[in-house]
């Protein structure tokens, strides 16, 4: 299921030439600000030249998050509000 999600939105965001993993980890190995409300971590490690990005997480992955992090792989120098824009806007704009 997650991996059928991942191959769509690569399609979607003209990425199939990347191989994208996910690693569901624990929230013991993620560092969190005292002041955080929510507790969860998800983030991708990029290996541009590989075409090789690792999805680790503390909870289920969505269909935001996947477009979230495959908007990190494609549009490296994005700011993380951009990122976020383009994630709503790729989303409203592929509802199927």
């Amino acid at each position: 299921q997650l991996g059928t999600m991942i191959e769509k939105w690569k399609k979607i965001l003209e990425l199939d030439e990347w191989d994208i993993s996910t690693d569901s980890i624990s929230n013991e190995q993620v560092y969190y600000p005292e002041d955080l409300d929510i507790k969860e971590f998800i983030g991708i490690s990029i290996d541009h030249k590989q075409k090789y990005g690792l999805i680790n997480h503390t909870r289920p992955l969505t269909d935001f998050d996947v477009v979230h992090e495959l908007l990190h792989v494609k549009y490296p120098i994005w700011s993380e509000d951009q990122v976020n824009d383009y994630t709503h806007l790729t989303l409203f704009n592929n509802i199927q």
